[in-house]
């Protein structure tokens, strides 16, 4: 019946339609987590499902840079290069990223913080340790062993 009190007519279907609400989630993962002088590592980003707004402000990083964030797979799968930073040892770092800065296809922001596995950098270089000028000679050097003490072969095995 309507407002104006006349019966209804007939029967109406209305065509059936999905409602997505599922928010995407992300896992991150480091795959090298022990970086030292001049190593990067790929870092894998896994959503649960496609997502459309993704890049690298998206994420915190610890100790490092992000390059090259990429998707071969329309936005599920994402990898990018971490480069360390350099003349650093530090054992705990991690990436973060604030989902709620991510929507996927039909526009469901994520509502959590995926965080990467632990990584640790070392990327101090060593010093040269070199002997002083005067120590250094091209000279031959002769050991002539006290006559008391017998010579004994020496085997390399």
């Amino acid at each position: 019946q309507d407002l104006a009190g006349n019966a209804g007519v007939g029967i109406a279907i209305s065509a059936n339609y999905a409602l997505d609400a599922t928010r995407p989630t992300a896992t991150i993962v480091v795959a090298d987590p022990n970086l030292t002088v001049g190593e990067t590592t790929q870092v894998t980003f896994t959503f649960s499902e496609a997502v459309t707004d993704f890049d690298l402000s998206d994420l915190s990083v610890t100790n490092g840079e992000l390059t090259n964030l990429t998707t071969s797979d329309g936005g599920k799968t994402w990898t990018a290069t971490f480069t360390p930073t350099v003349n650093l040892t530090d054992p705990s770092n991690f990436i973060a990223l604030d989902t709620s800065n991510v929507s996927d296809q039909t526009g469901n922001a994520g509502a959590s913080v995926a965080v990467s596995n632990n990584y640790a950098i070392d990327t101090v270089v060593p010093n040269d340790v070199k002997p002083p000028p005067e120590f250094l000679t091209t000279d031959p050097v002769t050991v002539i062993p006290p006559s008391e003490v017998p010579l004994q072969p020496i085997v390399f095995t």
